[in-house]
C-alpha cells in the first residue's frame, strides 16, 4: 500500500477505481475507513483516505462500526476509571517524561472533570484519579501518559510525569511526547487555542492534516499545514 500513496508523474496519475478496478476500490475505501479507526497512531491508513478521497471515510463502515461500538458506560460528568469501556492498567514499560507546568485552582478542577469520549473521533480518555492526571487512547485503552500534581497556596504544579514505551505506542521522542501532552492539556481540557505541535521528519508527500488527525482526532479543528517543516511553538 506504500507503494500506492507515492505520487506517479502527473502524466500517469489515475483515479484510484482506474488502478483496482470495481468493486476493489470500493473495498479499498472500506478497508482503510475500518484500520483507521481501529488504530489510529498508524498515519498511513489516513493518508490513504486523504489522498484517494479527499479524507472522506465510508459511510456505510462508519454506521457499522458505531452499531458494533459499545456505548460509554452511563456516570457521573467528572470521569472516572470507569467511565469508559477500556481502560488498560499503567503500562510497565515507560519512562520518565520530565514536563513541567505551573497551573491556576481553576485549571486543575476542569483536569478533575477529565474528558470521556463523546464519538467515535474522541480518541483520548483523560481521568483524574489524586494525586495523577491520566491520559488514555480510547480505541485501544493503552494509557500513554502520566502527570502528578501538588498544590500549594497560590497554584497547581506538574511535579512527576511519564510517558509510556510499551511496543504498541510509537513515538520515541521525550520532546516530543511532551508538547503533546502540553497540546492535551491546553486545547483539550482548559480549551485554549493552541498550534498543533507538527513533528519534524514527516514525509514532503504525507496529507497535510493527516498526522494530526491520526494522533488527536477531528475534536480539536484541524490545522493544515505545509509538511517538511516544523512546528515548535507548543514547546
Amino acid at each position: 500500500m506504500v507503494a500506492l500513496l507515492q505520487p506517479p508523474p502527473v502524466e500517469r496519475r489515475h483515479p484510484i477505481r482506474s488502478i483496482l478496478g470495481d468493486p476493489d476500490d470500493l473495498k479499498f475505501r472500506s478497508s482503510m475507513t475500518l484500520f483507521a479507526a481501529a488504530a489510529p497512531e498508524e498515519a498511513i491508513f489516513e493518508a490513504a483516505l486523504e489522498k484517494f478521497f479527499g479524507g472522506k471515510r465510508d459511510a456505510l463502515t462508519m454506521s457499522r462500526l458505531q452499531e458494533d461500538a459499545p456505548p460509554p458506560k452511563p456516570g457521573p460528568e467528572v470521569a472516572t476509571r470507569s467511565s469508559w469501556k477500556k481502560c488498560l492498567p499503567v503500562p510497565e514499560a515507560r519512562v520518565a517524561l520530565g514536563f513541567t507546568a505551573s497551573y491556576s485552582g481553576e485549571d486543575f478542577e476542569k483536569f478533575k472533570r477529565g474528558s470521556i469520549p463523546r464519538q467515535m473521533e474522541d480518541k483520548w480518555f483523560i481521568f483524574y484519579e489524586e494525586p495523577w492526571l491520566f491520559f488514555h487512547r480510547s480505541w485501544t485503552g493503552h494509557g500513554i501518559y502520566g502527570v502528578r500534581f501538588e498544590t500549594d497556596a497560590a497554584s497547581v504544579i506538574a511535579v512527576e510525569s511519564w510517558v509510556s514505551r510499551d511496543p504498541i505506542y510509537k513515538s520515541t521522542s521525550v520532546e516530543y511526547d511532551r508538547k503533546i501532552l502540553r497540546f492535551l492539556i491546553e486545547a483539550m481540557l482548559l480549551g485554549r487555542q493552541m498550534p498543533f505541535p507538527i513533528p519534524g521528519g514527516l514525509t514532503p508527500r504525507a496529507p497535510a492534516g493527516a498526522f494530526q488527525h491520526g494522533l488527536i482526532g477531528r475534536g480539536y479543528p484541524e490545522k493544515r499545514f505545509e509538511v517538511g517543516g516544523t512546528d515548535d511553538s507548543a514547546s
